[in-house]
């Protein structure tokens, strides 16, 4: 297999993916979401081959929930600016966190406590001291936490695990990675207090796929 016929191979899988017939779950899901922050779509894309999860409320500061409301399924949802009010008002299974980054661990906190299963953008905590609160606090409430770490699903970087697994291209002693933003991003990614730093931002994909 040549490199152009695998990622060919990946490209294909994607077109295909992006027509899959609905999933159906075993039950109803009740999805409640914090913030617009991080990558929404990961979280509101996938929502038309669902009907099973329904987007029951959000919760982020109105100018975000406006824009936001472009979105159907946040339009239809119920609205609120305080995340204790809405996940004391609203029966919830799952909470999907994906409001700025230096907030995301004590929002994430919020939700375990109440026992309820969190998928949280990355990433989870931007200090250990967090990160270690809140894996502490998942293990004691016996709730599930997932993070948006999607690109290991993509059928490109699937495919390019397949050829190293099968050792086509023999030992693998190093991996590089490379991204690039445009000038002008929000507000929120300049300062180390709700950003953290990039690496935790997106160079954690790189070492995700890596592992």
């Amino acid at each position: 297999m040549t490199r152009r016929s695998a990622l060919g191979a990946g490209v294909a899988l994607q077109v295909a993916r992006s027509a899959e017939v609905p999933v159906r779950l075993p039950k109803k899901i009740r999805l409640g979401m914090v913030g617009f922050d991080g990558h929404p779509g990961e979280i509101l894309d996938p929502l038309p081959r669902l009907p099973d999860v329904e987007l029951v409320a959000v919760c982020a500061e109105a100018g975000a929930v406006a824009k936001a409301s472009k979105n159907l399924y946040v339009s239809a949802a119920h609205k609120y600016q305080n995340l204790v009010e809405m996940l004391d008002k609203e029966r919830l299974d799952v909470v999907a966190v994906c409001n700025n980054n230096g907030e995301r661990a004590a929002a994430v906190m919020e939700c375990v406590q109440r026992k309820l299963n969190v998928i949280s953008e990355k990433p989870l905590a931007i200090n250990m001291e967090d990160f270690v609160r809140v894996r502490q606090n998942v293990q004691r409430q016996g709730v599930s936490l997932g993070l948006l770490v999607p690109m290991r699903c993509e059928p490109p970087f699937a495919a390019l695990r397949e050829i190293v697994s099968e050792g086509q291209i023999g030992e693998v002693i190093q991996v590089s990675g490379q991204k690039s933003y445009r000038v002008g991003q929000e507000e929120w990614r300049r300062t180390r207090a709700t950003y953290g730093s990039t690496i935790l931002w997106i160079g954690i994909h790189m070492i995700d796929l890596m592992r």
